[in-house]
Formats: C-alpha cells, sequence, structure tokens
C-alpha cells in the first residue's frame, strides 16, 4: 500500500537551489535511509513530510498518519497512546541522551503508519543504540531515516534515498548502497576513459590530414609549367579528397558525446612525521589511575598501556569517564605517563579551542606541519572549499566547527590523538575520509565514539569503562 507520494518537490533556500525530486514513491512496511552531505537538505525534507516546511512547488501526500522524531523538539502527529516510558530518564534535569530516550519512548508509542526519524542516535549511549536498532527493526509501518549512523543503515534499512540535488534510490540496505555506487564510479571511469581515448584519436587523426594537406601544397621543384600545372590539378583532387575525409572526422569529434571527468573526494592523509620511532614501544601508560569530580569517584584504580601506533576505543555508558579519561591523559595527571619525545593533540567535543576572531585558514595554519595547499587540500576533503577557507570561524555551525578542529589536528599531526567523539555533526562521505585517514596512519589513537561502523573500521582494540574503572 501507498503511504507516501512525492510529486515535483523544488526546495530553495536564499535563491539557492536544495533539490529538484521529481516524483518518489514510500510503501507500507519499506524501511528507508535518507543520506547526503551535510546541507544537502535531509532535514528539510523530513520537515516537507510532516508539513513543517513549504517548497517552493510540489508537494507531499501522506496517506497515513506520522509521528517525528526529530532533532530538537519532541514528537509531533497523532497523539502518542500507550507510550513505553522504558526509554525515558526520572527526573530532572535531562541529559541530552535523556531528552532522546524521552523523544524516542513517545515516537514508538504512537499507532501512527509512518515513523519519520532525524538522527535519532544523537546523544545516546552504546545500550541505547542498540535498543533503538532493536525497536526500529521490529515495528510495523513505514520508516523514513536521516542518520550518519551506518551500521543502524546497515542493520535496518531495506533501502537508501541519497540526496544530492535530486533524490537517487537504492534498494537493500547501506552495504548494497556502497557496493552499487562503487560499479557506478567504475563504469563512470571506464565510459571517461573510453571517450578520452576516442576524442585524443579523432583530433590525432584530423591533425595529421592537416598536415598532409599543408605538405601537398607546395609544387617540386625543377618541375616544367606543363609538368606543374598537372601535378596542382592532382593535388587539388587529393587535397579535396583529404579535406572531405578532415570534415567527416571533425563532424564526427562535433557529434561525440561529452563525458565529464567523474568527481573523486579529495583524500585525507596524515603525513609521517618521523617521530614515532622515536618514542619506544609505549606511547601512553595508566598506571592506577584515580579521579574523582568532588565525592564522585569517575575512575577508580585503572591501568592500561598503549603501544606506540596502536589505536584503542574507549568505551562505556554516558557518564562511565570516557571523556574524563581523555582529559586526564591530555594534562599527563599522577597516573598517566606520556612517552617523552611524543606529541599529544587533543579533539574536544564542542572544540573550545576555536579561536573565534579568526579565519578557518588562519587557526588551521598556526600548529600546522603542512604547507598551506596542504591545508587547503584536506578542508577541501572535509567539505570546506575555495574561498570559505577565509570565512570568521564565529559564523560556523556545528558541523563546520567540528571540521575545523579536526583539520587543525590532522595538519599539526601529533603522535598521539586524541578524538572525543570526532563524528558528531560529519556526514557519510567525510566519516569515510576521515576513517580512511586514520586506518592508514602511523599514530598512536585512543578514540572515543558512539559510531560502531567506525570504531570496527579504525580501532584495533577497545577498553571498556563500566562508572567506576
Amino acid at each position: 500500500m501507498l503511504t507516501i507520494k512525492l510529486n515535483n518537490i523544488i526546495m530553495e533556500y536564499g535563491g539557492r537551489r536544495l533539490f529538484n525530486i521529481k516524483a518518489a514513491f514510500v510503501y507500507s512496511n519499506e524501511k528507508i535511509g535518507i543520506i547526503g552531505a551535510n546541507g544537502s537538505g535531509k532535514t528539510t525534507l523530513l520537515d516537507i513530510i510532516a508539513g513543517r516546511e513549504k517548497p517552493v512547488s510540489g508537494n507531499a501526500e501522506l496517506f497515513s498518519g506520522f509521528s517525528y522524531i526529530d532533532q530538537l523538539g519532541l514528537p509531533q502527529g497523532e497523539a502518542c497512546r500507550q507510550i513505553d516510558y522504558s526509554w525515558a530518564a526520572d527526573g530532572e534535569p535531562m541529559s541530552g541522551g535523556e531528552i532522546m530516550r524521552r523523544k524516542l519512548a513517545e515516537g514508538f508509542g504512537t499507532d501512527a503508519g509512518i515513523l519519520l526519524c532525524d538522527e535519532p542516535t544523537s546523544n545516546l549511549d552504546e545500550l541505547g543504540i542498540v535498543r533503538l536498532e532493536r525497536a526500529l527493526k521490529n515495528i510495523k509501518g513505514t520508516l523514513l531515516l536521516v542518520s550518519h549512523d551506518r551500521q543502524l543503515l546497515d542493520s535496518v534499512c531495506t533501502k537508501i534515498w541519497e540526496l544530492d540535488g535530486a533524490l537517487k534510490e537504492y534498494s537493500g540496505n547501506y552495504s548494497s548502497y556502497i557496493n552499487e555506487k562503487e560499479k557506478q564510479k567504475q563504469n563512470e571511469r571506464k565510459e571517461y576513459e573510453k571517450y578520452l581515448e576516442k576524442k585524443n584519436r579523432l583530433e590525432a587523426a584530423t591533425k595529421e590530414r592537416s598536415t598532409k594537406a599543408a605538405r601537398m601544397k607546395h609544387t617540386p621543384r625543377r618541375m616544367g609549367n606543363s609538368e606543374a600545372r598537372l601535378h596542382r590539378m592532382d593535388v587539388r583532387q587529393r587535397a579535396g579528397k583529404v579535406s572531405k575525409a578532415s570534415g567527416q572526422i571533425s563532424s564526427r569529434l562535433e557529434k561525440l558525446e561529452k563525458k565529464d571527468k567523474p568527481k573523486e573526494q579529495p583524500k585525507l592523509k596524515l603525513f609521517s612525521s618521523g617521530e614515532a620511532g622515536k618514542q619506544g614501544r609505549i606511547a601512553v601508560a595508566v598506571e592506577n589511575l584515580s579521579f574523582s569530580y568532588g565525592q564522585k569517584k569517575v575512575i577508580d584504580d585503572l591501568s592500561f598501556y598503549a603501544g606506540t601506533g596502536e589505536k584503542i576505543a574507549v568505551t562505556g555508558s554516558n557518564g562511565s569517564g570516557k571523556t574524563t579519561l581523555l582529559n586526564c591523559i591530555a594534562n599527563a595527571v599522577p597516573g598517566v605517563r606520556i612517552s617523552p619525545l611524543a606529541e599529544t593533540g587533543y579533539f574536544r567535543q564542542g572544540c573550545p579551542e576555536l579561536d573565534e576572531g579568526s579565519s578557518i585558514l588562519e587557526f588551521v595554519m598556526r600548529k600546522s606541519r603542512q604547507p598551506e595547499h596542504t591545508a587547503r587540500t584536506i578542508l577541501a576533503g572535509l567539505g570546506i572549499k575555495r574561498d570559505d577557507v577565509y570565512k570568521k570561524i564565529s559564523v560556523l555551525l556545528g558541523g563546520e566547527r567540528c571540521k575545523v578542529s579536526l583539520c587543525a589536528l590532522v595538519c599539526q599531526n601529533p603522535t598521539i590523538m586524541l578524538l572525543d567523539e570526532p563524528t558528531n555533526y560529519l556526514d557519510i562521505y567525510v566519516l569515510s575520509a576521515l576513517e580512511e585517514m586514520l586506518e592508514s596512519c602511523e599514530n598512536t589513537l585512543l578514540l572515543v565514539s558512539h559510531d560502531r561502523f567506525f570504531r570496527s573500521k579504525v580501532t584495533d582494540r577497545q577498553i571498556d569503562l563500566d562508572g567506576k574503572g
């Protein structure tokens, strides 16, 4: 049964075309993941479907009631009935994770046939994400899910919508989408190579005939008048044939269907500083570390070692001390030993180190070991291109601020990298580029992230905190 129909939807902001969706159809029990770059209009599309936003033209038709779990407000739609508040937290004030659990409880408590979810994993801890995944897999009805959590998309979705100016539809989960995209890229590369080969061959043939025609115009020396006259007549005949052939080749060249060079995402790369081998075998040693906030002990008698070049995920529920542990390592508190020749760089949640008065490029270059053109390439790989590098940091939103802070750390290229939730606000394309870079780097890495897909690709082992150590 048809539950949602999108008809010729055009959306613009400030004169900029966001997307143009000719037509799309959603049926009962379909679970669709919506992906795209930051700013591509994913949330806007959900808002149009929910009736919160009005497009420039076109409309969305719904043939069932809906519930909307958004990033900011509480669910909207039909009245919530028989809500299971086991998701929700007791008492006030509520943390970001507790607010999201409350929204999820209310969203799942409706009898609506359509559930719209916008980044529902925001602020959820590991247990919350696992429970959400289970709930989304078990719901009856239609699901439209905007998420950067690739494991969630893999586990739940039966179809992927990619939003990039238009809407492209792919059958299957996220892994199926990646496989199909790779096949498309390979085909595009082959088509472009064939186009270049044919174009070069036709251009070379045209040039060869032009050269041949120019040579034929010259009358050989020591030729009498009669012979010269006959020669010129012969040349005209042959030149006519050459010119005709050249014209045919030019015509084929003009009619040759042009193929654009496939776009490639700029690569993020950490350049070896040459210092890793000088650090010794152990980069970070944590021995009998304890840490408290007032009377509340967060870390109690914790010990572990991080070998040089090792990549470790620090996991645990909200409040278990993950960020506290990274802070302790960054500040080398008693109980933490850092290799004397190592340099530590720290990506903090919220990016408090950003200088609001600086431009993006100025801030990135302050501690950069890379030349400006390399820094700009890395920024482009993170989605900050061309003149955007001259924007003031004070005008940037969450996702852009996160990218600037990450780029500054990458360009600094410290031997030990502490990353606290670096994947927040990043779109799937940038996540993949960051993943590839961290996989191949020689730096020691301690990573806090709720992104299970990201952790599994980047890290070698895991330290799980339980709030006690």
